[in-house]
């Protein structure tokens, strides 16, 4: 049995291995004139452009664990599965599948494991971990969900501290840093993560979308130049799409299914972005190891009231319920400017659209670049209540998998993304880097306490009860959002105990 499976395990390395010689023959050809030389950063100035260490050198290469089974619990929709558990290649599988699976195949080659991913719906995904850590705490070596269903299980102390797990080196570059401050309790415990084992953590970035041919046509300047003068910011943002409103040929009557505008979002997407463009935590961490409401700040809520003005009463964006219908006006020409997650990108294949992708603006121009990662991407766990060894089993294989996922599929899948139409050209590969930089795990839009993540949503969608201001939006939801913070400090507690 073992005979067999490692022979193959080798013929689907030996062919994983092939391919990828193919792709990186194709790319040295492309990058060779750059080689050594003096490169352009993303903020369009020179530098010199480094060799990166390759971090799977990193990882220890003397464990084995015979092929023990290593088990994921993991939704059932396609996107989630095909960033985590690609388990065979066919005629159909993508280049970012393949990455995938040879990402797989290398650390189960590695450490002697066998990788098996049960599968559950969204909706019972909640339930499925309760029951598990219920009846045995190592049913899953790890956890992989929707954000707000893992943090459920975090507020029910079901997982394990990432700063405990052996293997994992939390300051390396595959991790999110950004993850690792936002979700820490005040006494610093963290009890779920993301990095580069997922590509999700780059998919689910907010960006900004935009028909370059209507700005080339218009004479307007490109939000390629606002980026890298330093102007890319959501009040730029606006003029442009006013300015762009005025050179198109609408029928007036205001319908996403038949207007132009300069701007068209939906709900749960440009009034989310704009809450966190600022950078701003929802919750913010008092020395005192309290929370407040951190989006109640001047800048914030001046910010909030701009965007709010604008789609409400500019006459040049539209805002609506349907997510399909904004897309298909933007594919359709008809929309200049529209927020979408990055791996949207795929919407817009084969459209004969000339588009390009920038990050979402931000609040001012003394603010960095921060980019919403929605809580909907894989999000990673692991049971506090298994054995000492599965615990620094799972840590290893963590490891692993952010450190080759760093290496062989977070590349390639910036080039499935840029292999999308238009966005070929020479300035979004350096637009992407910016955004995934940029990326922001909010702990409140993880959470969402008392909707705390929603409040300029609220404000646009019911402006007679929340009194069309941010403020007011925040007082409503203010005593719910703080009566359910109290679990976080029940979880330092808790493990202060032990």
């Amino acid at each position: 049995m073992k005979t067999k499976l490692f022979f193959v395990r080798f013929l689907a390395t030996m062919l994983s291995l092939l391919m990828l010689f193919v792709i990186v023959g194709c790319a040295a050809e492309d990058l060779e004139e750059d080689s050594n030389t003096e490169a352009t950063t993303a903020d369009g100035t020179g530098g010199t452009e480094e060799t990166e260490a390759d971090p799977t050198s990193t990882l220890p290469t003397d464990i084995s664990y015979n092929y023990e089974t290593f088990t994921f619990l993991i939704r059932n929709g396609s996107e989630h599965l095909a960033d985590m558990a690609v388990e065979r290649l066919s005629t159909e599988s993508t280049t970012i599948d393949k990455a995938v699976y040879g990402r797989n195949m290398d650390v189960q080659d590695l450490y002697k494991v066998e990788f098996v991913f049960i599968q559950t719906t969204p909706q019972e995904f909640a339930q499925v971990v309760n029951s598990a850590v219920s009846v045995d705490p190592e049913t899953y070596d790890v956890i992989v969900g929707d954000g707000r269903s893992v943090f459920k299980g975090v507020t029910s102390a079901y997982y394990a501290d990432w700063n405990e797990l052996e293997y994992v080196n939390l300051d390396g570059e595959w991790w999110s840093q950004s993850a690792r401050e936002e979700w820490a309790t005040p006494a610093g415990r963290l009890f779920a993560m993301n990095g580069d084992l997922s590509y999700q953590s780059i998919g689910n970035n907010c960006a900004m979308f935009f028909n370059k041919t209507a700005l080339e046509d218009a004479k307007i300047t490109s939000p390629y130049d606002q980026v890298y003068n330093n102007n890319w910011t959501l009040e730029v943002f606006m003029q442009t799409a006013k300015q762009i409103d005025g050179n198109l040929n609408g029928d007036g009557t205001g319908n996403i299914a038949t207007d132009s505008f300069g701007y068209a979002t939906q709900e749960w997407r440009g009034p989310i972005y704009a809450t966190f463009c600022s950078g701003v935590s929802s919750l913010a961490k008092n020395e005192d190891g309290t929370y407040s409401i951190g989006l109640n700040n001047e800048k914030v809520g001046n910010i909030s009231e701009m965007y709010i003005d604008f789609v409400k009463n500019s006459g040049v964006a539209n805002y609506g319920k349907n997510l399909t219908a904004v897309r298909n006006a933007f594919k359709s020409g008809r929309v200049v400017f529209t927020d979408d997650n990055v791996k949207c990108a795929v919407q817009f294949k084969g459209i004969g659209l000339d588009f390009g992708i920038v990050p979402f603006p931000k609040a001012e121009k003394t603010d960095e670049f921060a980019s919403l990662v929605g809580s909907g991407t894989n999000t990673f766990a692991v049971v506090r209540n298994m054995s000492v060894d599965k615990l620094s089993r799972s840590s290893l294989i963590l490891e692993a998998l952010a450190c080759y996922g760093s290496r062989d599929v977070i590349p390639l899948y910036y080039e499935t993304i840029l292999s999308y139409q238009a966005m070929q050209d020479e300035h979004s590969l350096k637009m992407l880097h910016i955004i995934k930089d940029a990326g922001f795990f909010d702990l409140g839009h993880y959470t969402n306490y008392g909707q705390i993540a929603d409040v300029v949503k609220l404000v646009i969608d019911n402006p007679a009860k929340y009194g069309g201001s941010i403020y007011t939006a925040i007082e409503v939801v203010e005593p719910t959002t703080m009566s359910e913070l109290e679990i976080w400090y029940l979880l330092d507690e808790l493990y202060k105990a032990q």
